[in-house]
């Protein structure tokens, strides 16, 4: 007889949408240059900061950086295409993103940062 574990039960994680995380939060949308936006019109500035990362949040709510949402892309098969050159990162124009998300955010995802 097969015994389940906790493990056999989880559903995996998958990459939802793309992110940025900044002192103050993370902004979510359907790729970075649409987060970069919407950062712009929190801080009145297109500057970016140096302490802003770039990356993206799974199904379980945690936000990963592009390469190891590359692996999780990657193992769970939303890879659409290759990323130029040889590094593994991903970019959200390569990623499938998880289903019940609107454009890789879901409704209830997607609000601004306080």
């Amino acid at each position: 007889m097969n015994r389940m574990t906790n493990e056999d039960c989880r559903t995996p994680e998958k990459i939802l949408c793309a992110a940025i995380k900044y002192s103050d939060g993370v902004i979510l949308g359907p790729n970075h240059a649409n987060c970069l936006f919407m950062l712009a019109e929190i801080r009145g500035t297109h500057a970016s900061r140096a302490d802003d990362e770039q990356g993206f949040v799974t199904t379980t709510n945690r936000f990963v950086g592009r390469k190891e949402a590359y692996d999780i892309a990657e193992r769970e098969g939303q890879l659409t295409g290759k990323n130029p050159g040889r590094q593994r990162i991903l970019y959200s124009e390569f990623c499938k993103y998880a289903e019940g998300s609107i454009d890789g955010v879901s409704q209830k995802e997607q609000q601004s940062p306080k």
